[in-house]
């Protein structure tokens, strides 16, 4: 039994026991609140070893070419069991909830920084970060005129500072609830990231530095079902597992 298989019976036997009424016998009720409590812990340390797993055997397939022909790429590599990553959401949760009127048509600043390092923070606390290096702005500063040129520049910041590797980590662990429903016991965890080109491709590649393996590649446009089956065997076959 593969550890993924070993995991997912393990934290089926606790939910039986989650799920278990509590009788209204007094003299039974006090034991199985007990069961229940400790069954509850038992199933966060499972999911969190479950998580460890798939990040040491996650596999990371970077298509390069349009958005429209990664995301076409996508949608089929997800019919054959692969996991998506959307690389621009994730720039996109770091500045959603700024406030237009303290960045539009002015230069990048301080008080901006400060709450997208908020959102990393609070990535990295949920998905068990304990360090990374701050946003600061080095050299010229960039005028932001809206929220596309502002995603812009805290990619390029982002990549050049934090590193990839912390949006592996958080990818992984955002797709691991998914992992868990779909009861995923393969031997490398695909992950198809699309929506990549504000990103340089040769830093994106550090999204595996500390997580299982990345694949890269040139996508051809036609992406007939052949085409992205082919793919898909290479790149579990060179990440050796």
């Amino acid at each position: 039994m593969s550890d993924f298989k070993q995991l997912l019976k393990e934290m089926e036997e606790k939910r039986e026991v989650v799920n278990r009424e509590i009788p209204d016998d007094y003299r039974t009720a006090g034991t199985i609140l007990g069961q229940k409590r400790r069954a509850e812990q038992d199933l966060l340390d499972l999911k969190e070893e479950f998580n460890k797993t798939l990040r040491s055997n996650s596999l990371f397939i970077l298509p390069e070419g349009s958005d429209e022909e990664q995301m076409a790429f996508a949608e089929q590599a997800n019919k054959l069991g692969c996991y998506l990553y959307d690389v621009d959401d994730f720039i996109e949760s770091l500045v959603r909830d700024i406030n237009p009127a303290i960045y539009k048509n002015q230069d990048l600043n301080a008080t901006v920084l400060s709450q997208v390092t908020y959102e990393l923070e609070l990535l990295a606390g949920i998905a068990g970060i304990n360090a990374f290096n701050q946003l600061v702005i080095n050299g010229s500063v960039p005028e932001i005129k809206d929220k596309e040129s502002l995603k812009k520049s805290i990619t390029s910041l982002f990549q050049d500072q934090v590193g990839c590797e912390f949006m592996g980590v958080v990818a992984v662990n955002q797709l691991t609830d998914t992992a868990i429903l779909t009861s995923f016991a393969g031997k490398v965890f695909p992950i198809v990231l699309t929506r990549t080109n504000k990103f340089n491709n040769s830093t994106l590649k550090d999204i595996s530095k500390t997580n299982g393996s990345v694949f890269n590649f040139k996508l051809d446009p036609k992406l007939t079902d052949t085409y992205v089956k082919n793919v898909l065997k290479e790149a579990k076959k060179a990440s050796g597992r």
